[in-house]
């Protein structure tokens, strides 16, 4: 392996890889709701207005996902972003931000999805946070010693492999060198 010590940028992003993947059951339900909701409040704004027309009339242009903030009417926030690809449109609004929407119901069920989400994210963070400081300055070797099962996600993330040897040593070592008569004694 290696004795590359990890640096901080890469001892956030493998703790991020690892927290993510152990806080997976407690958030994957909470996640497709607000997939969910984001993907009705989506619809809601195209009922409203046609984005695609807007793009036709250089106001967007067409992305990957697009930002909505879903207001009460207390003006209390929460953005959500769909993930409608090849089709979502994001309107080209750089002074206002993202697309605003008053809808009080959406807003209330999206403030109770975050509500259960929110203390479980702040903990994934945590682990995130000092799953970083454990890995970082620490060699490659290191840390896969030391937590054999994360070692697959911090080989996978310096592309480090573990696939066995194709050719026995001995047999490399015999193809390569030549065969001399063993050494005598004298």
């Amino acid at each position: 392996m290696s004795t590359k010590k990890i640096s901080n940028y890469e001892a956030d992003a493998i703790a991020k890889v690892i927290a993510n993947k152990a806080f997976a059951h407690l958030t994957k339900t909470y996640r497709e709701k607000l997939e969910n909701l984001a993907m009705e409040t989506y619809r809601h704004v195209e009922t409203l207005f046609d984005l695609n027309l807007l793009v036709e009339m250089n106001f967007g242009y067409k992305a990957n996902s697009i930002a909505i903030d879903v207001l009460n009417s207390a003006g209390q926030c929460h953005t959500v972003w769909t993930k409608k690809f090849e089709v979502a449109v994001l309107v080209n609004t750089p002074a206002y931000g993202n697309i605003k929407l008053v809808h009080e119901h959406l807003f209330d069920q999206i403030d109770d999805v975050l509500t259960h989400l929110n203390p479980i994210n702040e903990k994934r963070n945590a682990l995130q946070k000092e799953l970083a400081a454990q890995l970082s300055g620490k060699t490659i070797n290191q840390a896969c010693k030391a937590w054999p099962e994360a070692a697959d996600i911090i080989k996978a993330h310096f592309d480090i492999t573990s696939e066995p040897m194709t050719t026995p040593l001995e047999e490399l070592l015999a193809r390569f060198l030549p065969m001399l008569p063993a050494p005598t004694e004298g």
